[in-house]
């Protein structure tokens, strides 16, 4: 199981300092900083979509797995790309 920060997880852009601020609604807890100068509102974005970007690729990959979707030519590859970013998020490399 995953051991990120609960969520909703969702993106603000704290207009008083020069950061954007990825948080958890509801309470105070923040799981990131994104600086502007380095893409701060697009890479907030994308972390604050991170949990449900993992839990539809672990959807995705079960279907694939167990509804016999395995003919295709570049199944395998396909499924060995998903594996590897499922455990990558997850931190078990």
């Amino acid at each position: 199981m995953s051991k990120h920060t609960s969520g909703p997880w969702h993106y603000e852009d704290e207009r008083y300092a020069t950061k954007c601020v990825i948080g958890v609604e509801n309470d105070d807890r923040w799981v990131a900083h994104c600086q502007p100068e380095f893409n701060g509102e697009a890479n907030g974005r994308l972390i604050a979509a991170a949990p449900d970007l993992l839990f539809a690729l672990e959807e995705a990959m079960w279907i694939v797995i167990h509804r016999g979707l395995m003919g295709e030519h570049r199944t395998a590859a396909t499924l060995e790309l998903m594996r590897q970013a499922i455990t990558k998020a997850k931190g078990e490399v």
